[in-house]
């Protein structure tokens, strides 16, 4: 099977004349190599096909999107194929966690879901035809015309949903894609332009290699915005290279954490449903994502030894059902240094103990006392004993700019509202902590809302 990993309308395969073919498992990518003039010819394609996508109905728009999710749901559709064959070999996840990813993913992706995002961030898509009345004020919201997507490639998906938000605005993208996932957001764009070939006019979607400065200095040209995922480093380049006035929308690494409140098992809630809800918080997408947590801070009130032990038990259970990749020789390195770490003192200051057995999959570390160790991942969670949850807050208080998604398990309102002045953006529970709400906020900021421009229209 050849997959092309790539969808640039107005440029022909012709126009290309150096091509890349990269093997995943049984299936072969294809994949251009670009020229800064493909480049500037996309975008200028992409910008017309923005003007006609002006004419169409944000409904219509999100019902190509909705039979796009549908087919990517069905596992017997030749997309989902395709999708769930090259993924695992590609991305290093197993295939039991591509499936569960793109199965939550495209969940996202329906109908209901994109419909409640919009009412939600807009209030209704009235506003993206015309001026209408919001509290009091008429305003009208414009996109951003020609987005640049750069994506990163730890988690499948992510991707998509961009490129799925911008063609709800009207926005057209030009969609970068990670060396590591070249494939998923190229499949939906294609499956998007078989429905409808105005909406993939409106979608490029194509891997250069990153910092690569002719073809970016025509991509950061042409962009009105840019929407950036990645690493820190990443990030700050594309910030210093792109032009002064260009918005950039940055989705950079984040830090997410659990906490246990010490009435967590008040109303009766079982230790061994909150170590469950853990363990699938840590083992999902390999703990690659954002939303992963590093570290669980355990309050007086719950035995965090006993909490600990019914995590590794539970983490034994995930495995089963949701098996982790393969390990690259660094990454192994890695977790193999903190465990020793662990059975050794490594860890200044603290009292700390390895819970999980060696040879597991996984690895569970207790720590007596306050402290924060960024996991090194691969289904690596830190469980500390703590004093108090005031106390992990001011510990984590050095990391704030990083700060993302906190799971709790008990407390009450004003524990919520110290956890959220303390620097996270999003507040849930450990069941849910994987997969955000779509229609949320993404890194506090509105999803939809920094796709556009609110234009104020004043009485004449």
């Amino acid at each position: 099977m050849i997959l092309r990993a790539y969808h640039l309308p107005g440029v022909d395969d012709a126009d290309i004349t150096e091509w890349e073919e990269r093997a995943a498992g049984s299936v072969r990518l294809r994949i251009p190599r670009l020229m800064p003039a493909h480049v500037s010819r996309m975008a200028d394609g992409l910008r017309a096909a923005q003007v006609r996508l002006r004419d169409q109905s944000v409904d219509s728009i999100i019902d190509v999107i909705d039979r796009v999710a549908h087919r990517l749901l069905d596992h017997g559709d030749p997309l989902r194929v395709a999708a769930d064959t090259a993924l695992p070999p590609l991305t290093g996840y197993s295939p039991a966690m591509i499936e569960h990813i793109l199965d939550g993913m495209a969940a996202d992706w329906r109908r209901p879901a994109l419909e409640r995002l919009v009412e939600a961030e807009l209030g209704g898509a009235d506003v993206l035809d015309g001026p209408v009345e919001r509290n009091g004020r008429r305003v009208m919201a414009v996109p951003h015309p020609l987005l640049l997507h750069v994506f990163a490639g730890n988690i499948p998906g992510v991707a998509v949903t961009s490129l799925v938000r911008s063609l709800i605005v009207r926005a057209a993208s030009l969609g970068k894609t990670a060396q590591s996932e070249p494939l998923l957001p190229a499949l939906f764009a294609q499956a998007v332009a078989e429905e409808d070939n105005t909406l993939g006019d409106a979608l490029a979607v194509a891997y250069w290699p990153g910092g690569d400065q002719a073809i970016e200095a025509v991509a950061f040209r042409e962009a009105d915005a840019i929407v950036a995922y990645g690493g820190a480093q990443a990030i700050e380049g594309i910030r210093h290279r792109a032009p002064a006035h260009t918005p950039v929308l940055d989705h950079g690494p984040r830090l997410s954490i659990g906490f246990v409140a010490g009435d967590a098992l008040a109303d009766g809630t079982p230790p061994e449903r909150i170590a469950h809800d853990i363990a699938r918080s840590v083992a999902t997408f390999d703990q690659q994502g954002c939303v992963s947590p590093h570290a669980v801070y355990v309050e007086p009130g719950v035995d965090a030894e006993r909490l600990g032990a019914l995590v590794v038990e539970a983490m034994s259970e995930v495995e089963a059902d949701l098996p982790r990749g393969p390990l690259t020789p660094d990454e192994a390195a890695a977790v193999r240094e903190t465990r020793t770490r662990a059975e050794f003192g490594g860890f200044s200051g603290r009292d700390a103990t390895l819970l999980s057995p060696p040879d597991a999959p996984f690895t569970v570390i207790l720590h007596r006392g306050v402290g924060f160790e960024p996991s090194c991942l691969q289904r690596t969670v830190h469980i500390y004993d703590i004093p108090s949850i005031d106390q992990a807050l001011e510990v984590l208080s050095a990391h704030r700019p990083l700060l993302q998604s906190a799971a709790v398990a008990g407390g009450d309102v004003d524990l919520l509202r110290r956890i959220a002045h303390s620097g996270f953006t999003r507040i849930t529970t450990f069941a849910h902590m994987a997969w955000p709400d779509p229609a949320g906020p993404h890194d506090g900021r509105g999803p939809i809302t920094e796709l556009v421009r609110l234009v104020s229209v004043e009485s004449t």
